[in-house]
């Protein structure tokens, strides 16, 4: 294992790596929090990806993913605020292909979990890339509301371009509750 930083609230993540026989690397990033940074770290808690996850059942009786709004809100969180807008074509098409399959019902939920979590941006942005990228149609009325709703929200700063090692500190260090926390 590699834990990579240490400290309770520095990191909400450790990685594993194994080199099979074939000189294979495999990497398990383990997360028990989203992402690390404080100001969307509890954005999307276990208990609410949980309380509207769906069935796998190739993955036998208890297997189960996040709902399609909860999957997109996640990939969208996690590619801003730990891999900082990297757009990579893979995970642009899993956007793609979690969109497709969204009902109306189904933006309505993301459009109410991107709003109540205050991630509004952060999806818009995602979404956004997704479309430049794949051509995928975005409903008139969730990009309006996803776009009034963003500026007011606190981690703006992640979606307006990279966040620096320092500003991402700052922001880290103002969300925490505490001086002790601090």
């Amino acid at each position: 294992s590699d834990a990579l930083s240490t400290g309770e609230l520095v990191s909400h993540q450790v990685a594993f790596e194994r080199i099979d026989a074939h000189d294979v690397h495999h990497v398990l990033d383990l997360h028990w929090k989203i992402v690390n940074p404080q100001i969307v770290a509890d954005a999307l808690s276990f208990d609410e990806l949980w309380r509207t996850a769906q069935p796998v059942p190739a993955l036998g009786e208890a297997g189960r993913v996040p709902s399609t709004a909860g999957s997109i809100a996640l990939a969208c969180v996690h590619r801003l605020a730990h891999h900082f807008g990297q757009d990579r074509s893979i995970w642009l098409y899993d956007l793609k292909l979690l969109a497709e399959r969204l009902t109306p019902d189904g933006w309505s939920a993301l459009r109410q979990l991107a709003c109540e979590q205050r991630i509004a941006g952060f999806v818009l942005d995602g979404l956004r890339a997704t479309r430049e990228r794949f051509g995928i149609a975005i409903p008139g009325d969730f990009e309006e509301a996803l776009a009034s709703a963003a500026p007011n929200e606190p981690s703006l700063a992640y979606v307006m371009g990279p966040v620096s090692k320092r500003d991402g500190l700052i922001t880290d260090l103002a969300a925490l509750p505490s001086w002790r926390h601090r």
